[in-house]
C-alpha cells in the first residue's frame, strides 16, 4: 500500500471522535490530493477504505460504542461479522453506513459516489452502473442522509440570509403507499399571477457569509417564522455577527436573541453603506431553485432537505478536485453512523 494511503488512513483515525470535520484540510496538509490524483488506483483506494472500516469495527461497537468486541464468522456476502459482548448485537463493516444491507459489490458504490460528486441525474446513474432506477434513487438518498448531519454550518462575520419559495411537490409513485394523502387541491395549469402567489409554497432558508461558508434548510410552508428561524440558526450564528436579511419581521427577535446587528433590506439588489446586501445568498438560492426545476425536473418536498444538504456540500467543495470531493463524501458517510433502510423512506420528512 502506498505511503499516501497510509497517511490518509492515519489522519482519518485521529479524527474518528470528532462529529464534524473537513477532510479537505487533512489532505492539503499531507499532500494527499496530488497523490490520490496521480498515484493511487481505484482498487487500492477501495482496499484501503475497506481495511480502515474493518479496523474501526474491530475496536468498538457501532451501537453501544463499547470496546468488548470479538469476530463472529462471516455474512453471506463473505464480510467479516462481529459480536459485541456488552450489548450482544451483531454487525459487519458496513453497519450504519449507506452500504448497509446492500447486495451490490463495493466497486459500484465507489462509482456511484463519483456520480454524486457530479450531481448526475438518477436515470443516467442507473444506465451507467447497470442498476435499476429505483436502486439509483435509494442509493442517492441513503448517501445524502449520511452526509447531512456531518456538514458544517457555522458562519461568522457578515452573514447574508435570503429566502426562496418553491411550490410544494408530491413527486413520486404513490400507488403502493396506502397512507398517502395530498392535502391540497390539484394544481390548475395557466394560473394567474395572483393565484400562483397565493398557492402553497415551501420556503428555503439560504445563508452565506463573506468567507463563503453556507447553510441551507427548509423553513416550512410560507414565510419562515421567528421560532423556526431560531431553531435553525441559534447554533450556526455566533454573537455579535452582522445579519443582512430580507424584510421578514421574524429576523428582529432573532437578532435580539443572538445579540447581532441587523440590516433589513427591502430587495435583493438594495445595498446599505456600500457593503451590506444579500446578493450572494440570493444568487446561491437562485442556483438551487434552477437546478431543482431544470436539472432534476422537480424534487418531492419530503426529500428536499436531502437535496439541500447536497447543494451545501457542493458549495463548500466547489474549489476542490473530484478526488477530494470523493474522499470527503466517503469519509462523512463512514463516520456519520446514519442508515436509511428502504422501509424507512415512507417516514422521511423535511417540513417541521
Amino acid at each position: 500500500m502506498k505511503q499516501s494511503i497510509k497517511v490518509f488512513i492515519e489522519e482519518i483515525k485521529n479524527l474518528k471522535n470528532e462529529k464534524k470535520f473537513n477532510l479537505t484540510d487533512i489532505a492539503k496538509s499531507k499532500d494527499v490530493t496530488s497523490s490520490f490524483d496521480n498515484q493511487i488506483s481505484e482498487e487500492e483506494f477501495m482496499e484501503a477504505m475497506k481495511d480502515h472500516c474493518k479496523k474501526e469495527k474491530e475496536k468498538s461497537c457501532p451501537y453501544c460504542k463499547r470496546n468488548n468486541v470479538v469476530k463472529y464468522g462471516f455474512t453471506k456476502n463473505k464480510k467479516q461479522r462481529y459480536k459485541c459482548k456488552e450489548c450482544g448485537r451483531y454487525y459487519c463493516i458496513t453497519t450504519n453506513t449507506p452500504m448497509y444491507y446492500s447486495k451490490k459489490v463495493m466497486k459500484k458504490w465507489f462509482e456511484y459516489y463519483k456520480l454524486i460528486g457530479n450531481m448526475t441525474p438518477i436515470r443516467q446513474c442507473a444506465k451507467i452502473l447497470d442498476i435499476s432506477i429505483g436502486t439509483a434513487f435509494q442509493w442517492r438518498h441513503k448517501i445524502l442522509n449520511a452526509i447531512m448531519p456531518m456538514l458544517k454550518g457555522k458562519m461568522e462575520g457578515t452573514i447574508e440570509i435570503d429566502e426562496v419559495l418553491i411550490p410544494e411537490s408530491f413527486k413520486g409513485n404513490h400507488s403502493k403507499n396506502l397512507n398517502f394523502y395530498m392535502d391540497r387541491e390539484p394544481v390548475i395549469r395557466k394560473r394567474s399571477a395572483s393565484e400562483y402567489v397565493s398557492s402553497k409554497k415551501v420556503s428555503i432558508l439560504c445563508c452565506k457569509d463573506r468567507q463563503e461558508k453556507v447553510f441551507v434548510r427548509t423553513g416550512g410552508i410560507g414565510k419562515i417564522g421567528a421560532i423556526r428561524l431560531y431553531d435553525l440558526l441559534s447554533d450556526k450564528i455566533p454573537e455579535r455577527s452582522i445579519l443582512c436579511t430580507t424584510n421578514n419581521i421574524a429576523y428582529i427577535p432573532l437578532a435580539r436573541k443572538l445579540n447581532c446587528k441587523l440590516y433589513k433590506l427591502r430587495g435583493r439588489y438594495e445595498v446599505i453603506k456600500d457593503k451590506y446586501h444579500i446578493q450572494n445568498a440570493g444568487a446561491f438560492g437562485k442556483r438551487i431553485v434552477n437546478t431543482i426545476n431544470y436539472k432534476f425536473k422537480g424534487v418531492a418536498t419530503k426529500y428536499l432537505n436531502f437535496y439541500l444538504s447536497w447543494f451545501h456540500w457542493q458549495e463548500s467543495n466547489k474549489r476542490e478536485t473530484n478526488s477530494m470531493k470523493l474522499l470527503d463524501a466517503l469519509s462523512m458517510s463512514i463516520y456519520s453512523n446514519q442508515k436509511l433502510r428502504v422501509c424507512d423512506f415512507k417516514n422521511v420528512k423535511s417540513l417541521p
